[in-house]
């Protein structure tokens, strides 16, 4: 009695094991996603884990994995590690027709675009002697924009260029040459009449002032670093400064565009804007007011380039948009680059030339074609 007791234990058992194995993995799904498509160097972001049982086979203990490249670290580091890519794992105990969600929050440390492209899942056998695994592919993906950073300082200089831009207009121009000239309403202030063009029309005329949504901006971003101590901390906050200036000159109104001494066209995943720049040599956005471009822009500046993919800066000053005011952010400051740059810039108008630098590294730059914004920068 004892040893048929035995033999259907074992005949039970080397069911479930066969049954187990052929079965375990059909209509089991794992999802990950993003909370967001996108978040800004610095902030934090969610994950989201989705595991399903569509079968009434439990399946347990069952391990997910996954990994992403660095710059992303989860808040709980429990059963995650750290070496050439952030790898995660997790164990779940999923009955029949179960599914299970959990929320995994992450701190993005670094601009990047972060992508999980498969999960590895595997289970154990009843005794666990033996592994089960399979993989299914995902297309899991965050941007983590640059870090936004203070442009007070590179706002205010660029208000203070359109002032005199304007001035200077308001200066030269005939009265009825102005941006329009229009009749009179209570909710018009006295200092904008045209008293020139109310006495020859016999009516009160006020002065239509041209606005920030007719001037055009134009950011050089210089992103080349060749030095034998590379300063990777200023390129970072020249990309964060470019970002972060975009975005406010565009919510003002102003037609902004830009130029990075980065080859164009060499990606697999190059977006159609930058395409269109592939007769020249450099990345770069006509100054505009779309939205999309913002985006496009965003996107670009969180991939990683390699070294042989940089232009020299020389190569921006190739890169010119007319009557657009120039806006150089660059780190390389010398003598020669002041003299490139006022070569650019002309003698018909000025710009602004941004350079983040080192503690103790004080530039001594000054030019009377365009305004200096100097940024300490601490290396982190």
């Amino acid at each position: 009695m004892i040893i048929i007791l035995l033999i259907s234990i074992v005949v039970c058992m080397a069911a479930w094991q066969i049954g187990y194995f052929l079965l375990w993995k059909k209509e089991f799904f794992v999802t990950l996603s993003f909370g967001q498509p996108y978040v800004y160097a610095g902030e934090d972001a969610e994950l989201i884990e989705v595991v399903e049982n569509h079968k009434k086979l439990p399946v347990s203990p069952v391990e997910i994995g996954f990994r992403m490249r660095k710059g992303i670290l989860f808040k709980d580091m429990e059963n995650a590690s750290v070496s050439d890519f952030v790898y995660k794992r997790d164990i779940f105990s999923l009955l029949g027709n179960q599914r299970i969600i959990r929320k995994l929050n992450v701190q993005c440390q670094k601009r990047g675009r972060y992508e999980i492209k498969e999960v590895s899942i595997s289970t154990f056998s009843l005794l666990h002697e033996r592994k089960y695994s399979m993989e299914q592919q995902t297309d899991t993906r965050l941007y983590v924009y640059a870090k936004r950073t203070d442009v007070t300082a590179i706002l205010r200089a660029v208000e203070n260029l359109l002032g005199e831009r304007e001035s200077k207009r308001k200066y030269l121009e005939d009265p009825f040459l102005f941006a329009a000239i229009r009749n009179y309403t209570i909710q018009d202030p006295m200092k904008n009449i045209n008293w020139k063009a109310s006495a020859k029309t016999g009516e009160l005329m006020v002065n239509t002032y041209a606005s920030l949504e007719n001037e055009k901006m134009m950011l050089y971003l210089d992103v080349e670093d060749r030095g034998i101590l590379k300063k990777e901390h200023l390129i970072e906050d020249s990309i964060s400064v470019a970002a972060s200036l975009f975005q406010k000159l565009l919510a003002k109104g102003i037609e902004v565009g830009i130029c990075m001494n980065l080859k164009a066209g060499n990606r697999e995943n190059e977006n159609r804007e930058s395409k269109k720049q592939e007769q020249t040599s450099f990345f770069a956005f006509q100054p505009s007011r779309k939205r999309e471009t913002r985006i496009l822009l965003e996107q670009k500046l969180a991939e990683e380039w390699e070294e042989k993919e940089v232009l020299p800066f020389e190569k921006l000053m190739e890169c010119s948009f007319g009557d657009a005011i120039p806006v150089i952010i660059s780190k390389n400051f010398s003598e020669k680059k002041k003299q490139q740059i006022e070569e650019f810039i002309g003698s018909g108008t000025k710009g602004i030339w941004v350079i983040p630098y080192e503690k103790g590294e004080m530039p001594q730059i000054a030019s009377d074609r365009f305004t200096v914004v100097k940024r300490e920068v601490d290396e982190v």
